[in-house]
């Protein structure tokens, strides 16, 4: 069973992102049209209740037009200028009347309760379906690590709920000089910095035009660096979990200016971080971390027999053979790890069901062979590794015609 939900899982590790991104356009629709169309009470110049819409009947367009005349009309009265009302280029100022006072103040009273009922109704459900949202995505990115911008202010991040959040990897920024820059944020939960603007060279990056800046800066060009360097290390390691990439950015980076940033016993600085993120160090540590490359061969005589060989494993490492009879072209195309779907009936299987499910021996290999396959048969296959501290790690696909 916990081989199977180990499949399952990095199984939709693989497909989620696609899925959350669906149910985020679909929360995404919804909140724009609560917005639009939420119930708000009304009151008319008599005081009557009544119930509207956030835009009224007519649109934001006429909403927005309808609030403005009646906010122009009774700006001075709600200065308590009573007494002295701005008209249009049309007019002339003048007195107030007891019923110009009357419309006015009716008028103040509905447009003021209109426009307090919507900012308030609508930013409780943008904010409701904000963070509802931002938690699909960090769910949805468990596997990807998602870089955040410590902030430009020169003060503490602790209050950032988002550069503090422990799912998000918070980048400063350092001068050309490997110096802090002076209004990068800082704070415990600074991951690492990266280079950026506060010295005698910004940033170039690519602009709108088929063009270039040499002015881009702050933390905001930190991050999108750190995450550069994270590309990197998923394009040689793509199973990576995203507290991996953390972990192995942070043990990677440079411990610039130690006498000034005053590392701690676990390597962390209140002002630098982890210390410089360093690419190529980054990237080392990335392919240390691979576990080693199974590889699949499963073979026939073409007279019923069929031999099957892993290797590459860990010594007694733990293993699942996956069948698949649907074909893909090219082979490795299959949705279930480079197979089809009906793999899975190969993949359940109980430890000891050989040849679907073992362990290896000693060397980290696996060798069987028997007769009595019908002829024609075909299938595709794969070998995974259930490694407890990795995940599933998976073998090439191969093609037999029996």
């Amino acid at each position: 069973m916990n081989q199977t939900l180990a499949i399952i899982a990095n199984t939709w590790r693989q497909s989620r992102q696609q899925v959350v991104f669906i149910v985020m356009l679909v929360l995404l629709g919804i909140t724009v049209t609560i917005g639009i169309a939420l119930p708000s009470v009304q009151y008319n110049a008599e005081g009557a209740e009544g119930i509207g819409f956030i835009f009224g009947d007519d649109g934001p367009s006429e909403f927005l037009k309808d609030s403005w005349d009646k906010q122009y009309h009774s700006t001075l009265l709600l200065q308590g200028q009573a007494n002295v009302f701005e008209s249009d280029s049309d007019n002339h100022p003048g007195i107030l009347t007891k019923e110009m006072k009357e419309i006015i103040s009716a008028r103040t009273i509905e447009t003021s309760l209109k426009e307090k009922g919507a900012q308030a109704w609508t930013s409780i459900i943008m904010s409701i379906c904000y963070s509802i949202g931002l938690l699909l995505f960090i769910a949805a990115c468990s596997g990807c690590p998602i870089f955040w911008a410590a902030g430009n202010g020169n003060e503490l991040i602790t209050f950032d709920q988002y550069a503090s959040s422990p799912y998000t990897i918070s980048v400063g920024a350092v001068t050309n000089f490997d110096l802090r820059a002076s209004y990068s944020d800082f704070g415990p939960e600074l991951d690492l910095v990266a280079p950026s603007s506060g010295g005698t060279r910004n940033i170039n990056t690519v602009i709108p035009g088929n063009s270039y800046t040499s002015n881009f800066g702050g933390t905001s060009a930190s991050a999108p660096m750190a995450a550069g360097v994270a590309a990197l290390m998923l394009e040689v390691a793509p199973n990576l979990p995203w507290s991996t990439v953390r972990a192995l950015l942070q043990q990677s980076a440079s411990k610039i200016q130690p006498s000034l940033a005053s590392y701690g016993v676990t390597g962390h600085s209140l002002h630098y971080g982890h210390g410089r993120i360093d690419a190529y160090q980054a990237v080392l540590s990335a392919i240390s971390s691979l576990p080693p490359q199974i590889n699949l061969a499963l073979t026939t005589t073409g007279a019923g027999d069929v031999s099957l060989a892993i290797n590459g494993m860990a010594p007694y490492g733990e293993w699942v053979l996956g069948v698949s009879t649907t074909i893909y072209t090219p082979v490795g195309g299959g949705p279930l790890f480079g197979v089809g779907m009906d793999a899975i009936n190969t993949l359940v299987q109980p430890i000891g069901a050989i040849p679907f499910h073992s362990q290896a021996d000693s060397s980290g290999s696996f060798v069987w062979s028997t007769v009595g396959v019908p002829t024609g048969f075909v299938c595709q296959a794969v070998a995974l590794e259930l490694i407890p501290t990795v995940g599933v790690v998976s073998s090439n696909v191969v093609q037999v015609t029996f």
